[in-house]
């Protein structure tokens, strides 16, 4: 069994958001522009000036390693205060990709039940808004307005055959009374409500 690793604290990820960023904008050019560049300009003036000894290529050296020094720190709490923003930003994008994922099953599901429904007309419609309502009701408490009991049959028997509604049939005595229960099935109820009452 696979288990998940443990997420890192939002400080940890801040500090590890910033080192990142400052890794992207310290590329190898960079660095090597920032630290030869006042190596490049002692020469410069070693050939202008003259050579005066070694101490004007170490100053231009230090120079070079403190510019770039101090140029990373620089990106660094640039990158540090920016990154509450890039993290809030990757998030959304991860919420965003795994609510689409999360939606696909849902609408695949009422795809299906927009093709099942076009087969029961309106009073298959008004019978599913009622059976709804419960968890499972009787067929004698179920009503459809003026609908006849013999077309209430009909749409139920309609439901039934299209796989909208369960049916459960509790048989009492020796089997002269019978009495008809019915649901809509569990894994349809949200869709269902939401397609019927949108």
């Amino acid at each position: 069994m696979t288990t998940l690793a443990k997420p890192k604290s939002y400080f940890g990820r801040l500090w590890s958001q910033a080192a990142t960023e400052t890794w992207k904008f310290w590329n190898s050019y960079r660095i090597i522009t920032a630290i030869a560049s006042p190596i490049v300009t002692a020469i410069f003036w070693v050939i202008i000036k003259g050579w005066t000894g070694w101490r004007e290529m170490l100053y231009a050296a230090l120079l070079g390693i403190l510019i770039f020094l101090t140029g990373w720190g620089i990106v660094f709490v640039v990158g540090f205060l920016r990154a509450p923003a890039a993290l809030d930003a990757q998030s959304q994008r991860t919420i965003a990709d795994l609510s689409q994922q999360l939606e696909l099953p849902d609408k695949v599901l009422a795809e299906h039940l927009g093709q099942l429904l076009t087969g029961v007309g309106d009073n298959g419609r008004e019978l599913l808004k009622f059976i709804l309502l419960y968890d499972e009701v009787p067929r004698d408490q179920v009503k459809l307005g003026s609908v006849s009991s013999e077309e209430t049959n009909k749409t139920i028997s309609e439901c039934a055959d299209a796989g909208l509604i369960n049916r459960r049939i509790e048989v009492y005595g020796s089997g002269a009374i019978s009495l008809g229960f019915y649901s809509v099935p569990e894994g349809f109820r949200p869709t269902l409500k939401r397609m019927l009452y949108r």
